[in-house]
Parts: structure tokens; sequence; C-alpha cells
């Protein structure tokens, strides 16, 4: 008999604590509570039994200590002094290396090839734990050699592979311990007879009917998403009108069925309950691309963001968020162009180009976002089948360029890599304005909520105009974003890029040949009035004798105040430059602004009467040129006598003074009447009378 503590009394009986203390309570062993001093000197009560230690082989005098305790805890008043030395270099020194026999057989409710390769490791790391546990068996005792592995093991000196593939028995008793040597020897010292059979639990939703999984299927899965508890309402009230539906489930079974569906079937609520985009950006897997084939300058990414601080437009003088159109390189990561619009048009686009391409080069290919403006017919070449042969004039920009152009798939953000870059720009530099008004509507600052008044005195919302914005953001992308080392890079920053990789020389381009490939090619007819552009009027004097036919202009999408004029054969005509209307009454102009209108009238009459004079001279001398052709026909053509005159004699009857009506009758009635004599003579003679 022997005093101990009742987790200790409690490995030794193969049962709880818990237990050991009811025995207590109910009298069936003999017990003592002593007061004793832990850290900090505090006091705690410590209940210990007397129980019998018996063993069936050896007899020991006390059980070993199988809870972790620290050298130096006082235990019954004496200090425990740990785990016997002996006995740990005993168990260090046995072959981790040693397998238990584990053949290929089956046994309890696996085999081995059921098992996954998880359960496989646990069950062989388990055998190893037996296998030492029968060697130090034969030296201990059973008990204690039980006892002493359980106490290594849960100090975490033995088992470790065990642990990081069974998280469930993080530690162990000796009771468990011995359930495993059981069956363990129960199967021949089969490993695998080890393997875990932790319960696969029951499915708690085999009463759900057939029509209330149905129901909550068919109205749960729906692009409004309703709640779970709504669907279930609506079950149970259509329950009640309608007794053919059969719901014998509770409310809260319905709710886990719904949960456990969800969570086995993510993909289809996705789907169902948010839609293609939401399913494809979570369940479809992505094409990944490898920048690093890529040289710095081949391929330019562009895209446009409505920035998150306000600016004053110049145009108008009202505070709006503005549009950047940023133009980045996909191999170095560095934006190489952009511009500040108000919103996304061909002409702003083509200047947001313009910069990246003088302050870098002419890329080898562009990749830019399938919006309307980017596709505008100034940047992309289409097929024009009126003019085949001006293909290349009337072509697109990139094309004339010579840079191939693509496009993003719609809807898929992540296909341009500047988008990413457009949340960079967020978080580093729009964040830290004063009027940064937020990315959305959950985002916007609270001084833009409603009742915050003191957040509205405290921080300045003043806006930025866009001279400022430009030089904030051109200071931020230049010494800052370009000189931030990149990971995609491996290390470098995008400016350390731009210099290792200069432009070659074949792809720089002037400023003057830029702006000229810039001009915007389109056939137009020539009018009276000159040719016509965007509803104005463009007059050159020499185009009043090319009215009516069709010529190219070519403009510039900044200046539109003159058009170049070409014909359709590419030759130069002239440079027309837009017209202004005369004022209908110059009477009612100040006296120093009626001299100057006049004179510009009178420099227009003048232009009108020098294009009828020079139309004049031009018939007059085209005249004389044909007088000699007449001259030559007269002399070789012989007149026509006789008889042959006679074909104008019905005209000059006709110009006779005409006959009164009975006249013409009888007439008519006198020549039918000696045709019908002439034609009856004709008939007597032919049958011999």
């Amino acid at each position: 008999m022997a005093w101990m503590t009742t987790k200790e009394a409690g490995v030794l009986k193969g049962v709880s604590a818990r237990t050991v203390r009811r025995w207590a309570k109910e009298g069936k062993i003999e017990s003592k509570t002593i007061l004793e001093t832990v850290k900090n000197n505090k006091k705690i009560s410590v209940l210990y039994v007397k129980i019998e230690a018996e063993n069936r082989r050896t007899k020991t005098e006390k059980c070993p200590t199988i809870t972790p305790q620290k050298s130096g805890d006082k235990i019954g008043g004496q200090k425990n002094r740990g785990t016997a030395s002996g006995d740990t270099k005993k168990l260090a020194e046995l072959d981790d290396k040693v397998l238990a026999k584990c053949p290929t057989v089956s046994h309890g409710s696996h085999a081995e090839d059921e098992l996954s390769e998880n359960y496989k490791i646990v069950a062989q790391e388990r055998g190893k734990l037996c296998e030492k546990a029968l060697k130090l068996a034969g030296e201990k005792g059973k008990i204690e050699a039980y006892g002493l592995i359980v106490e290594l093991y849960n100090r975490g000196m033995l088992g470790d592979e065990l642990k990081r593939h069974d998280r469930r028995n993080a530690t162990i008793t000796v009771r468990t311990f011995q359930r495993w040597m059981a069956k363990y020897m129960q199967h021949d010292r089969d490993c695998f007879a080890l393997a875990p059979e932790y319960a696969v639990s029951r499915s708690s939703f085999e009463n759900v009917s057939e029509d209330e999984k149905a129901f909550l299927l068919r109205h749960y899965l729906k692009d409004t998403k309703p709640a779970k508890q709504s669907v279930i309402r609506l079950l149970k009230h259509m329950a009640t009108i309608n007794k053919a539906i059969d719901t014998p489930s509770s409310a809260s079974t319905l709710r886990r069925f719904l949960e456990d569906y969800e969570r086995k079937n993510p993909h289809i609520a996705a789907l169902a309950r948010d839609g293609m985009k939401r399913f494809s950006d979570k369940f479809v897997r992505s094409i990944e691309r490898d920048i690093d084939l890529l040289n710095v300058g081949d391929v330019f990414v562009a895209d446009g963001n409505v920035l998150n601080f306000s600016i004053v437009e110049p145009r108008t003088g009202k505070t709006r968020r503005m549009l950047f159109i940023a133009i980045m390189d996909m191999r170095s990561r560095a934006i190489v162009g952009g511009a500040i619009a108000p919103t996304e048009n061909t002409l702003n686009i083509m200047n947001a180009w313009r910069n990246s391409f003088l302050n870098w080069g002419l890329p080898r290919a562009i990749y830019q976002d399938n919006g309307k403006a980017f596709k505008s017919r100034y940047f992309v070449s289409y097929k024009n089948k009126n003019l085949p042969d001006l293909a290349e004039e009337f072509g697109g920009l990139f094309a004339r360029l010579g840079i191939e152009e693509h496009f993003a798939t719609p809807y898929n953000a992540k296909a341009k890599p500047i988008e990413r870059w457009f949340k960079t720009f967020n978080d580093g530099f729009e964040r830290f304005l004063d009027c940064y008004t937020g990315a959305s509507i959950a985002d916007k600052p609270a001084r833009y909520s409603r009742n915050e008044k003191f957040l509205q005195k405290l921080n300045s919302s003043t806006p930025l105009t866009l001279e400022e914005a430009q030089a904030l953001m051109t200071n931020y992308i230049a010494n800052f974003y370009h000189k931030q080392a990149h990971a995609g890079l491996g290390g470098k920053t995008p400016l350390q890029m731009l210099k290792e990789n200069p432009c070659p020389a074949d792809r720089k381009i002037e400023a003057e040949r830029l702006d000229y490939m810039l001009l915007k090619a389109e056939a137009v007819r020539v009018s009276k009035q000159g040719v016509k552009l965007q509803g104005l009027q463009y007059w050159h004097d020499d185009l009043a004798m090319l009215v009516g036919q069709q010529v190219m202009i070519k403009y510039d999408l900044v200046d539109i105040g003159w058009v170049r004029v070409y014909t359709m054969q590419g030759k130069r005509v002239c440079t027309a430059y837009r017209t202004k209307g005369m004022h209908p009454m110059l009477s009612l102009l100040p006296e120093a602004k009626q001299i100057e209108t006049r004179e510009e009238l009178n420099a227009a009459i003048k232009k009108q009467r020098k294009v009828e004079k020079d139309a004049k001279i031009a018939l007059k001398n085209l005249q004389e040129t044909t007088e000699t052709i007449d001259a030559k026909i007269a002399l070789n053509t012989p007149l026509i006598e006789g008889e042959e005159n006679g074909m104008f004699e019905n005209e000059r009857k006709r110009l006779a003074k005409p006959k009164s009506w009975e006249e013409k009758t009888q007439e008519i009635e006198c020549e039918t009447h000696e045709e019908i004599e002439d034609e009856g003579k004709v008939r007597w003679e032919e049958v011999g009378i």
C-alpha cells in the first residue's frame, strides 16, 4: 500500500482521476488532503489516496509519475527528482529505426491498401512505441514500462513524428497506450492494426426528406441570396398550407443541412449565388504568365482608372475625380507614360501614348483595355472595303508605327498587370492626400459621413489643381515607386531595370515625326464650302477646283484649327484652315468691330469674284483650244444634197398652219376608202376575176 495522487492512482488502475476522487468520496479507498506550497508561496490542497500497487510480473513499491512534472516540485512533502536518468538513456539508446512487422493483411475494419498515406505513417509510429514498450517491459515490468513510455511521449521526448501526423493525440494516457498494446499483440504485432479508426460521423441528415432537400436547394441557390433561416421559414409555412410537403426535420437540422451542402459544394453555391465572376475568381485556375521571358520595352500595358482624390477641372472650375490613363512596361513594372483627363476618350488616350513613346521609345506590342475608346479607329486598323489601296494611310496608329495591338479579355482584371499597380498607387500615394475620397463607398474617409462635423473641421479637404496633381504624381512615381525593390524583379527596382536595358536606337522616335504619325486620316468630299470635319468648315482657295471630288485629310486631335488635304493618290493639295461665319447685321456691332468685320467681308467677296473670274478664264481658254477642231471637221465633211435633204420636210409641215378639224377628218376618210378599193382589186386579181 502506498500514498499517491489521484492522477497516479488513475494511471495505475487504468481509470480517470475523476473516478478515483469519486471512490475517495464514497469511502471505497482511504484518502487524505495535504496542504502544499507551490509557486509564489500559494497554498493548495492536494488529495492523496492509499492504494495497493499490483503487478502481474513484478511488484513495485509505487507507480511511476506519469504526468509531466518539473524537477523540484514537492509530492507528499518530498522533492520529486524527475524521471530516472538511466531509464531515459535506455529509451534513447533504443533503435528508432525498429519497425514492427507490417504484413499486408486485413485487420479490424482496415486493410493496408485502404489506408491513406497519413494513416499508414501514424500506424507505423504507434508500432515503434509498442516495440519499445515490449523491450522495456522485459526489464522493468509492463506497468512501469507503459507509464514511462507515456510520460516521455507527453513530455515531447518520444514520438515527434507521430504527433505531427496525429494531432488528436498530442498527449495520451496509460489506458490509451494499453489499448494500443492489446490490439498490437492481438493482431500478431501488425502495426497497421493501430491505424486510426476515428468514427466516421453518421450523416445527421438521413432523416431530412427529399421534399425538404429539394425545396431548400431550389430556393437557397439563387442569385438573390436569401438567408438560410428565411428559406427554412418559407418551407415550414408552405408545409402548413400544402400538406403534401413532408417536413419532419427541425429548423436547426435544416440549417445544418444547408451549411453542410455549402461546405461540400462551395463551387455550386458560389456559381448560383454570386455568379460566374465569383466562381471563376475562386475556383477556376488562372493561366500564369512568365514575365521573365520578355525584355524591357517589349510590351506596354495601358488602362484607365478613376483617381481617388479631388481635382479642380480647368475648363469648368468644378471639383471632380478625374481619370488617370497609365502606360506600364510589363517587364520592368515601370510607368513610362500617362495622362490625367476628365474622360477616357481618343484624344486623352493618344496623349498618354505620346508621352510613353517619347519617354522610352516604341514597344514591339501593346496590351490594353478592351474599352470602346481604346479600340477606336484611330488606334486600331479595320478593313475598308471602299478604299483597299489606302489601308496603310487609313490604318490605326499602332499599325502605322509598326506595333502589334492586343486587347485584354473583357471583365477579367487579372489579365492586366497594371490593375495591381493601381492598388499600389492608391495605398502608397492617394491615401496620404487630404482630398482623398476613398476607393469605394465602404472605403471613404469618416469625414464624408453624415454628422461628422468635427472631423470635417479637423481635416482639410481642399482639392488639388491639375498642375499640383501632375507634379505630386510625377514625384511619387519617379522618386518613390521606381526606386522600390520588387520581388518579381529579383530584388531590383523598376528604375534599375530601365537603366540596364535602354531603348534600342531603331525604336527611338523624334517628336516631329511622332506628331506627324499621330495625325488622323479621313476621306471626305469637297463641297463649295470646302471640307467639313466634326461639324466645322475648312477652306482654301485651291479647293475651289476640287468641288465634288473625294479627298483625304489629315488632322491633329489636339489642334483642330487646320487640316492637311491630299488627293486620293497621296499628293498634297493644301492646308485648309477653319472658317468663321460673319455677323448677320454689321450695323449692330461697335464701330471698330464694324470696320474689321467689313474688311473681312470685302476680302471674302473678292475671293468669290476671283473664283468666278478664274472659272471664266478657264472656260474661255478651253473654247479657244477647241475651235480648231470645229474648223477641221467643217473642211473634211461633204454637205448633204438632193432628196436626202427631204428628211426635214416633215418638220416643215409641222411648222405650217394647221388645218381645221373638218378638213382633216374628210382627208382621213378619203385616204381610208382609197386603201380599201386598192386592197379589193388585189384580192380579185388573186382569185382570177
